[in-house]
């Protein structure tokens, strides 16, 4: 009865080994062969580039059109306005609106085929949201592509700490047959002595 006793109580405390000489220990996870790694470090990778372009090609599709759209509209109504007959007033805010777009404090490009939203700049975008990045040089303007960014997000930014995680083992095991450093050794290992 005691025993029992003494088993429970100790089982309850985490200071000391559990009774009966049974150690309870997580150990060191087992070790994974670097082929395998390579392995899971492709596919995830692959995965990535894959969703990385399927999200910059619906970027493309519903933004390019509405960017375009905009642009069309805005300079519709800037020619408008310079269709006052004053050609030394014409001159003067055409300048200055080559000034805003130059200097990056205007938002709409003097440029009709200067869109954000190409193939690169669609990329760009996508590239930025996956690494949490976020430039913000340029932003969705439909409700598709701001749901479709969320859910891509969602999706891309896991994807992508995934992805530096298999590559950071692969790197690992590397570093393990580097001159020098004895095979086997753990990289933390490593460092914890250098300190």
């Amino acid at each position: 009865m005691s025993s029992v006793l003494k088993r429970r109580q100790s089982s309850r405390h985490l200071d000391g080994p559990p009774p009966d000489g049974h150690a309870l220990s997580l150990g060191s996870p087992p070790s994974i062969p670097l082929r395998h790694k390579l392995l899971l470090a492709a596919v995830t990778w692959s995965i990535f580039f894959i969703t990385w372009a399927i999200a910059a090609f619906i970027n493309i599709l519903y933004e390019e059109n509405k960017e375009f759209d905009e642009i069309e509209r805005f300079h519709t109504e800037w020619d408008s306005i310079l269709d006052t007959g004053d050609d030394e007033m014409e001159t003067d805010i055409d300048e200055f609106l080559d000034f805003m777009t130059s200097e990056g404090d205007c938002s709409v490009p003097n440029d009709r085929n200067d869109l954000s939203w190409t193939a690169w700049g669609s990329v760009f975008f996508t590239f930025t949201i996956s690494t949490t990045i976020g430039y913000g040089s340029f932003a969705n303007a439909t409700d598709i592509g701001r749901l479709g960014t969320c859910l891509y997000s969602l999706l891309s930014i896991p994807l992508f700490i995934h992805c530096q995680t298999t590559m950071t083992d692969v790197m690992e095991h590397l570093v393990n047959f580097v001159p020098g450093c004895p095979r086997g050794v753990k990289t933390v290992d490593r460092i914890r002595r250098v300190k």
